[in-house]
């Protein structure tokens, strides 16, 4: 019994204080069992911010789409032009060949 209460006493008082055992208990419970841990906010946070830079993307191509969008409805040698383009179309009596670059 005396050597228990001499390993007690050898440990540092501020260690042995309730409130610094009770800082210890809470800051492992947050750091490995807690469902929302620093390293679970920081990997969301890391998650917004790339979330943030793909809307400002899109948001950033839907403008450019939107002007095309315009300019095709009012503007048919550009309607044309984008039909020919993307769709192969032709009028008759017309060839198309398709270069392909590497």
């Amino acid at each position: 019994m005396e050597d228990i209460k001499n390993l007690y006493l050898s440990i540092p008082t501020f260690i042995r204080n309730k409130y610094f055992v009770a800082l210890c208990v809470f800051l492992v419970w947050m750091f490995f069992f807690d469902t929302n841990t620093f390293t679970a906010q920081f990997n969301r946070k890391q998650q917004l911010s790339e979330m943030k830079a793909q809307k400002a993307y899109y948001l950033e191509e839907k403008e450019t789409v939107t002007e095309e969008l315009e300019r095709m409805t009012n503007d048919n040698a550009t309607l044309e032009r984008f039909a020919r383009e993307k769709y192969y179309m032709k009028k008759k009596n017309e060839d198309v060949f398709v270069i392909e670059r590497k």
